[in-house]
């Protein structure tokens, strides 16, 4: 039977911040000290005479030691290196009772080193082990001075080591719950180091919205959107550069592939020498489809959902700049239904948006997908033909009016919706919206006074005409 997962849990925790507590410096920082030590140890030993000694720290101690510590570094713990660092350290006494001072002064050191990673029973053997042979060393040169001092110094190292324990304990204890509330809220967080732009840390949610993360997985850039990357890329520069708290919205790619609004917002820490970058980010996709639903909402007609007057305005006025660059031509069309009131009236209104939904159904079917056909209000709809003349416009009005002239059925009378279209063609009928819009309206009031399906605007305007303009 396998541990509690909550045993387990801690163990991983433990292991996982082994090299990131302190961002590591601490016990790489005990590690130097004791080679130091170590080697000083040796050319002292040198010059008080006890060369066996200084060659045994030169070529087996300090390159074990060195060797424990790339151990600890690279797994996070030293294993069974550690207590044979210790026993080999303690055997130097052996050899010559003058290096006693520097011996358990290494003793010392190396019970710091076992306490910030390794298990702290195996830990605590070590220690006693060395103590055992600086006793042994002791009778065996009968020094009383090494007697004296050796049991003191291993008790010393026993509550040194245990009081380092504790407060790696406590930073551990204190980081986890710090993760369990990071954990918690309702948001994603993300470390970084900013000079390798390497993911130190996710938080649960984050990890579930990218499917996993390992360290070496390299930076959050390659989860956005590649139309993001690179604003993304300059917001994260500016950030880094003022070291000001910034905030903008990203598109991240979940693990299902698909893409999600986020609103990032970076803020930067310094852990000892190390600038990070902490990114919380905050799923937007409900407000960014509630604002697209506004949007929508607000540039079309309610009852037969095509662009209304306000979307249609921005896409004339896009075509007239377009044709002030380029010279392409386009049409405009204005259409009124024939006989729309008298419909209402006799067969009722709930009739009357029936017509003006099949009618706008038909019309967007006779036009090709890159035009815009527009309820304007009432029973009045417009049609932007992009890059059109007024001849090719002629084929696409005869098609219209072909298609409304199918009886729809409301209720049970079959009505055939007539309909007065009035064209003019850009920019040769006028260089402003206003002045399209206007001529469009002039033609399709001259098309209806002439009981004609459709009507060009040729710039010629009877008096009659002039009165029924209606301007947009």
């Amino acid at each position: 039977m396998g541990p509690h997962p909550s045993l387990r849990d801690a163990s991983v925790l433990r292991r996982r911040h082994l090299q990131n507590w302190d961002d590591g410096r601490l016990w790489s920082s005990v590690y130097i000290i004791r080679s130091a030590m170590l080697a000083s140890l040796a050319v002292a030993s040198w010059i008080v005479g006890a060369r066996d000694v200084a060659l045994v720290i030169l070529f087996a101690v300090l390159p074990f030691t060195v060797l424990v510590g790339l151990r600890h570094r690279s797994a996070g713990k030293a294993g069974w290196l550690l207590p044979a660092d210790q026993y080999l350290t303690a055997a130097c006494l052996l050899l010559d009772p003058r290096v006693a001072i520097g011996v358990i002064s290494c003793q010392l050191v190396g019970a710091v080193n076992g306490a910030i990673g390794s298990d702290r029973r195996t830990v605590e053997r070590s220690i006693v082990a060395g103590g055992v042979v600086v006793i042994v060393a002791g009778i065996i040169h009968r020094d009383v001075t090494i007697l004296a001092f050796g049991p003191s110094v291993t008790l010393s190292s026993l509550a040194l080591c245990r009081f380092v324990a504790y407060i790696q304990h406590r930073y551990l204890s204190a980081h986890h719950r710090y993760e369990e509330l990071l954990d918690g809220i309702n948001a994603f967080v993300v470390e970084s180091d900013v000079a390798s732009g390497k993911v130190l840390y996710m938080n649960r949610r984050a990890r579930e919205l990218l499917g996993g993360w390992q360290g070496s997985e390299g930076d959050l850039l390659r989860f956005l959107h590649p139309d993001d990357r690179s604003s993304a890329q300059i917001q994260m520069q500016t950030a880094r550069d003022t070291a000001r708290t910034t905030s903008f919205e990203i598109r991240i790619q979940q693990r299902d592939g698909r893409y999600i609004y986020m609103e990032q917002r970076i803020t930067f820490s310094k852990v000892a020498a190390a600038r990070r970058q902490r990114s919380v980010l905050i799923d937007i996709s409900a407000r960014k489809e509630a604002e697209r639903e506004l949007h929508y909402r607000a540039t079309h007609d309610a009852l037969t959902d095509l662009p209304n007057r306000r979307l249609f305005r921005d896409r004339l006025e896009q075509a007239v700049a377009r044709t002030a660059r380029h010279r392409r031509p386009f049409t405009v069309m204005v259409i009124d239904l024939n006989d729309f009131k008298k419909i209402n009236d006799d067969l009722g209104h709930e009739a009357g948006d029936t017509l003006l939904v099949e009618t706008a159904r038909r019309l967007t079917a006779s036009v090709r997908a890159v035009d815009t056909v527009a309820r304007l209000g009432g029973d009045e709809f417009a049609i932007l033909l992009d890059e059109t003349d007024l001849a090719q416009s002629i084929v696409v009005v005869e098609r219209c009016l072909d298609s409304l002239k199918t009886p729809t059925l409301l209720g049970d009378s079959p009505v055939v919706a007539g309909a007065s279209f009035g064209l003019v063609s850009a920019p040769d009928g006028g260089e402003t919206a206003d002045s399209l819009m206007r001529h469009a309206d002039m033609a399709m009031y001259q098309a209806k006074r002439l009981g004609i399906g459709y009507h060009m605007y040729n710039g010629v305007l009877t008096n009659s005409e002039l009165e029924r303009i209606v301007l947009p």
